[in-house]
């Protein structure tokens, strides 16, 4: 890996570029926790692999963080895919006395390979679901399903037709309901008698 001590001469390399060259050339990985290229399952593998290392993080709060309509999107989205990974839940007391088959070679070909179990999401995950769920409480109804079905990961004409709305209008909520969990989040207060219209210029002018 190159590198110019400062005062020689030289060209500054982006950022990225310095990690391609540290990964490809001293097998140094450096990647953040909520790397937009990640899926929620490397980004939760990032965050173990760190903690195991370096301990934890401190708590949004503690590190005073100003939540943001795609923090609060991204963090709905990880809640909708830890509910979709949590096992089945099943009556007590049924259980199934008889012994597993193993397969033979020949009973094997031909078949489609069987599916890959999706990993079992941490207790820290678990928690931070419970407390994203929460979140929804701050919202009207259909406001609160509409958001959560786009978290889920449902196309916009599904939710136009489920909730019998224009696609201009469907977005126009879903932005009010990130915009008013993230201002809560933020500890700020708003009127009880407050207009969509006038929180959303009142949210606009505050970025």
């Amino acid at each position: 890996m190159r590198w110019t001590p400062p005062g020689y001469g030289g060209e500054r390399r982006a950022p990225e570029q310095v990690k391609r060259e540290g990964w490809r050339d001293q097998g140094i990985l450096v990647v953040a926790e909520d790397d937009a290229r990640l899926t929620w399952p490397e980004r939760e593998l990032i965050r173990q692999l760190g903690e195991k290392l370096y301990g934890k993080r401190p708590t949004a709060e503690a590190r005073q963080i100003r939540w943001t309509q795609p923090m609060v999107e991204e963090r709905l989205a990880e809640a909708a895919d830890v509910m979709r990974r949590l096992p089945d839940v099943r009556a007590p007391g049924y259980f199934n006395t008889w012994p597993k088959i193993l397969p033979e070679f020949s009973d094997l070909v031909g078949q489609e390979p069987p599916r890959l179990k999706r990993l079992l999401p941490s207790s820290d995950a678990i928690t931070r679901m419970d407390e994203t769920l929460g979140w929804l409480r701050w919202l009207e109804g259909d406001d609160a399903k509409l958001v959560w079905a786009r978290a889920e990961g449902a196309r916009w004409k599904a939710i136009c037709w489920r909730f019998g709305i224009a696609l201009a209008t469907a977005k126009r909520r879903q932005q009010y309901a990130l915009s008013l969990i993230a201002w809560k989040l933020n500890g700020r207060p708003i009127a009880a008698k407050t207009s969509r219209r006038a929180f959303m210029e009142r949210a606009r002018l505050s970025r």
